[in-house]
């Protein structure tokens, strides 16, 4: 359900089911439940896209349990989403780190609309999600 922004509501908030408001032209990675750092290795995410906007996000990623990433030891991706175009563009991976993931599975969601599975191996790929 597409809501206004600019305004206050009203909406119903029990314990089992909490509202969830992501504005438009936002991208959501979602990964799998997780007790601690290192317990799941991430090769297969969930890319959220709510259109309605451009939208811009850099996945960061590091070995989660040092300090390593202070010495430069981390990569980011960026995901660019064109909202005119439905495009997604995973950008080419910048820097590594010891044990990093060089291939994984991105599963690009567009809320109420396409969804596509790609693997992705650090180079630059664009996705039409029309």
């Amino acid at each position: 359900t597409l809501i206004d922004g600019g305004k206050t509501i009203s909406a119903a908030a029990p314990l089992s089911k909490a509202p969830l408001y992501i504005k438009a032209g936002s991208i959501l990675p979602l990964g799998p439940d997780v007790q601690y750092a290192n317990e799941n290795k991430f090769d297969n995410l969930d890319i959220v896209v709510y259109p309605g906007a451009d939208a811009t996000f850099t996945l960061y990623e590091d070995e989660g349990d040092n300090y390593n990433d202070q010495k430069g030891m981390y990569s980011t991706i960026t995901l660019k989403w064109n909202d005119k175009s439905k495009t997604l563009t995973i950008d080419t991976r910048k820097g590594n780190f010891p044990g990093m993931l060089l291939t994984r599975k991105f599963n690009i969601k567009v809320a109420g609309g396409a969804e596509k599975t790609i693997d992705y191996k650090g180079s630059r790929v664009s996705v039409s999600m029309k």
